[in-house]
């Protein structure tokens, strides 16, 4: 469930002093030994440099204004004012030769969804080079999320204004080499909507028409690089006549076809400097890029997880040791890392009250995956203290798919401490990640992680095979684990305690209770109706929620209908559901519309992303910081029409639908680690008798009412 954030006070932290007494190292910090845990959270593992400066950009700017000048000055045929854009499939000078002939010989109407774009000054080639530059980092910046625009400058001058080139520094810079879908399906469309982006960020008269003639090129690009690449093609008209033929002559097929694409842009990309990337100087991306990249592989575990998880054990007490402790690093694979951290807490700290859930709370598993983010980096960082620096070990991660047993490959031989890499002992840097991740109780979780538990091997002997766990093995499970520590705090059945509060914060908590359960009996409602439409299609199965993990109420607005009220018309969901008892849910996509009209809205399975891999794109689940997965197939609110015409300049509602608004908009829900308004659902909270205060709306907004909540809200979860 989409929440507000409850404080922004670092006293939310119970381990804020802890966090505080330990220094942070920044990337350059001597490698000299040290003893003590490395911990990191969101105020010391910040980005370096997260702006780059006006001048840096303006001289980026003009270098590449420079090459442009360049490709230009090599292109004598006509037409090149009107169509000719460095940006396409090829480099930059047969790009702008293969876009003045696809505006002669392609006849495609432009999208009537689109709005005309601006008109440019017809024959200035200075125009020409401003709008093949805005087309070439529309181009990079709409094909990669999380890619600013001075980002996507800097990747274009190491690749000599070839996009593709471009492209695969990016990929390369990012640590995707190995698991990126070069032809996959999203690839595919992302690829057609980067295009038509470029297109309408460069003015073109009809960015439908360029990327349609671009399509049909894709599939005889080798032929038509042939031709491009001759001797006299940059002035003589008449070497056109094969492309055209293509054009002119050939079925328009329904998809881009991109092996070759890709092959040539790396043949192109061995001419390049042999380090275009300054890899021996250790130039990494962006930390917030890396952080974002390993956060939705990280999701992608805890949907995983939650499919895993018996239903009914899930929804009455198992989401919320998941979303409080549920960590995905320790000895086995991130998933059942999750399943062993939630099954052991959910047994040791059962919730102390009724709490009935079919809707898991959306920005809780944002966050338990940003704590396990931090706890991971701390765990390196710890482990390896004298040889990784953070961006070092989020480097690592990003290489081993978040996954501690390939990112250390000592971590089951604990004994193995003569390695000069190794700093500290497994439980030690467990300590740190636990500290790092704000569990609720650090020590017992590294007691539990460490390589000595025996009951570890059968929980991994349970889980090796995937699939859901039934009800029997996963309480099996969980007793095992809270005997296979000694803790004399563990209870099995605590009592329930109701905080006793003053009249302003009684009001407060219950207004947000109720704002939560009101909103999950809509977003169920909204799905159960989705999914009694999709099940009723013919040769369909029928389907049953398991859960539904991803909520995003703000698609397709805000639409203002009275002053500072504003609407939005689509909610996009993610939820699983599963044919019949005992099967490994299914996860699905659906789009709502949020008013009361006959359209209901729709779903459909969709995948979970493998790790490292490419995303498919919504600009406004983006916006929000929420990481909905979406179909590579078929249209949803915020995909690619939505893009193009953010790229053209047209106005979405709000002119913070741009690129980079977009990135620093998300940032903030990326990296939240501290209290949320879900947590209150999972306390009791009793009435001072004693105080007969009359609340008031200023009473509400109070700062020292927000800080009593806090420490009411911290004082039951930790």
């Amino acid at each position: 469930m989409a929440s507000a954030v409850l404080a922004r006070t670092t006293s939310c932290s119970p381990f804020s002093g802890i966090r505080g007494s330990f220094r942070s190292r920044s990337r350059n910090r001597s490698r000299s030994r040290i003893s003590e845990p490395q911990i990191y959270g969101p105020r010391t593992l910040d980005d370096e440099s997260p702006i780059v400066p006006i001048k840096e950009r303006d001289e980026l700017r003009s270098e590449l204004l420079g090459k442009i000048e360049s490709c230009y000055g090599q292109v004598k045929i006509r037409g090149v004012v009107d169509a000719g854009f460095c940006f396409g499939l090829l480099g930059p000078v047969s790009n702008i030769v293969a876009g003045v002939v696809i505006a002669s010989a392609v006849k495609v109407d432009p999208d009537p969804v689109v709005s005309s774009p601006k008109q440019r000054k017809p024959d200035l080639i200075g125009n020409m080079k401003q709008q093949s530059l805005n087309g070439l980092v529309a181009f990079l910046a709409a094909l990669f999320p999380y890619l600013n625009e001075a980002k996507a400058m800097w990747y274009l001058n190491k690749a000599d204004l070839d996009p593709l080139v471009a492209a695969r520094l990016v990929i390369q810079h990012r640590g995707m080499e190995q698991s990126f879908g070069f032809s996959s399906d999203i690839t595919v469309a992302a690829i057609e909507t980067a295009l038509r982006c470029a297109a309408a960020a460069a003015q073109h008269p009809n960015p439908n028409q360029f990327a349609s003639g671009w399509k049909l090129l894709s599939h005889f690009l080798e032929k038509v690089d042939d031709v491009l690449s001759g001797p006299c093609v940059t002035f003589d008209q008449f070497q056109l006549i094969s492309i055209e033929e293509i054009l002119l002559r050939e079925a328009q097929p329904p998809v881009f076809s991109l092996e070759k694409s890709w092959e040539l842009a790396s043949s192109r990309l061995l001419n390049l400097s042999p380090d275009p990337l300054g890899k021996k100087v250790k130039v990494f991306p962006e930390r917030s890029t890396v952080m974002r990249l390993l956060l939705t592989t990280i999701h992608g575990y805890y949907l995983q997880a939650l499919a895993w998880l018996p239903k009914e054990n899930l929804r009455s007490q198992y989401h919320h040791s998941l979303l409080q402790a549920g960590h995905c690093y320790g000895p086995l694979d991130p998933v059942s890392n999750i399943i062993l951290n939630t099954l052991w807490y959910s047994q040791a700290y059962p919730l102390k009250k009724e709490v009935d859930l079919e809707a898991i709370s959306t920005r809780g598993l944002l966050r338990i995956a940003a704590r396990s983010f931090y706890g991971l980096v701390s765990f390196l960082c710890t482990r390896c203290a004298t040889h990784l620096t953070p961006d070092e070990a989020m480097q690592r991660l990003q290489a081993a798919g978040a996954n501690l047993r390939i990112a250390d490959p000592n971590l089951l031989d604990d004994d193995n401490n003569a390695n000069p890499m190794v700093s500290a002992t497994v439980e030690q840097a467990y300590g740190a990640a636990a500290a790092a991740a704000l569990h609720p109780k650090p020590h017992e979780q590294a007691q539990l992680l460490r390589p000595s538990n025996s009951m570890l091997r059968m929980v991994s002997h349970y889980l090796k095979d995937g699939g859901q766990l039934s009800h029997v093995h996963a309480a099996h499970l969980a007793k095992s684990l809270f005997f296979s520590i000694s803790v004399s705090e563990q209870t099995e059945h605590p009592e329930a305690t109701p905080q006793v509060v003053n009249y302003v914060i009684y009001t407060r908590m219950d207004r947000l209770i109720n704002n939560f359960w009101n909103q999950h009996a809509r977003v169920v409602r909204m799905v159960k109706s989705v999914n009694d439409v999709y099940s009723q299609q013919p040769g369909v199965p029928k389907y049953e929620l398991h859960v539904i993990c991803g909520v995003n109420e703000r698609v397709d607005g805000p639409v203002f209908t009275a002053p500072f009220t504003g609407t939005y018309r689509y909610s996009h969901i993610n939820f699983l559901a599963t044919q019949s008892a005992g099967t490994t849910p299914t996860l699905f996509f659906a789009e709502y519309r949020n008013d009361d009209t006959q359209e209901i809205g729709w779903c459909c399975p969709v995948a979970v992303p493998p790790p490292g891999t490419e995303q498919v794109r919504c600009l406004y689940c983006e916006y929000n910081g929420s990481r909905i997965v979406h179909p590579a197939q078929g249209s949803f609110h915020g995909s690619g029409i939505q893009f193009e015409k953010m790229w053209g300049g047209e106005k979405l509602y709000s002119h913070s639908y741009n690129n980079d608004c977009i990135i620093m908009r998300s940032l903030e829900p990326t990296v939240w680690v501290d209290c949320l308004e879900d947590d209150c659902i999972y306390n009791t909270y009793c009435l001072d008798g004693n105080d007969k205060k009359v609340i008031s709306k200023e009473d509400l907004d109070d700062e020292g009412v927000w800080e009593g909540i806090v420490s009411i809200a911290m004082e039951y979860l930790y």
